[in-house]
């Protein structure tokens, strides 16, 4: 039996279930497969309210994608597969121990320029450096895992998704709000993300 972290939900420190849809995981299969991933666990995240169609993989060592509710409700199947394989292609791309490193880095700048200066504007040294340089590593393996799900599964579902995805979220896309929001943000806007695979896709795949 395979070891895996656990990850929890909650106060309580609920074990999220694992997903035992027989059809979804032979496509996350199937897609970890063709990506050239080991075939991670996958756990689902049960909602409070309307289904979350949000999804994330988590842990380093022995990588687990966790899968909203919504992802395979709300979805249409190659919809959900782009998603995972999104998820997926952290793996492939090594973002995972990259995109972690930067909190540690950030702390390592504060504790070295802490002998030269004050604390308190050591402390807002790194915090500024990890403030900044998360976007800038984020963003490349956001884009990154953008196309290789888009290989994996097809530029249209990709980008299908990524519309729902952000039209779920809390903000807009656009205002002054957004504009602050995504400043600092790992993810890059929809708007970006799509025109990104557009000018990836091939012509008899190219997202409308």
């Amino acid at each position: 039996q395979q070891f895996v972290p656990p990850i929890y939900v909650g106060s309580d420190r609920r074990e999220l279930p694992d997903i035992d849809d027989a059809g979804f995981l032979e496509r996350v299969h199937n897609i970890s497969r063709k990506m050239g991933v080991k075939v991670p666990p996958v756990r689902g995240l049960p909602s409070l309210g309307p289904a979350s169609i949000h999804a994330y993989v988590g842990t380093l060592s022995n990588p687990v994608v966790v899968v909203g509710d919504g992802v395979r409700t709300r979805l249409e199947p190659s919809e959900a597969d782009a998603i995972v394989a999104h998820e997926l292609a952290h793996i492939a791309n090594g973002s995972l121990w990259l995109t972690t490193a930067v909190l540690p880095i950030s702390c390592l700048v504060a504790t070295a320029i802490s002998s030269v200066v004050p604390l308190w504007l050591a402390l807002c040294i790194g915090a500024a450096f990890y403030v900044g340089f998360t976007p800038i590593i984020g963003r490349r393996f956001e884009f990154d895992s953008d196309l290789r799900a888009a290989r994996a599964v097809g530029f249209r579902a990709m980008s299908s998704a990524l519309v729902k995805i952000h039209a779920a979220h809390s903000f807009a896309e656009t205002g002054w709000i957004s504009l602050l929001v995504y400043a600092i943000a790992t993810h890059p806007a929809c708007e970006v993300r799509i025109a990104a695979l557009c000018d990836a896709a091939p012509a008899d795949d190219r997202p409308d």
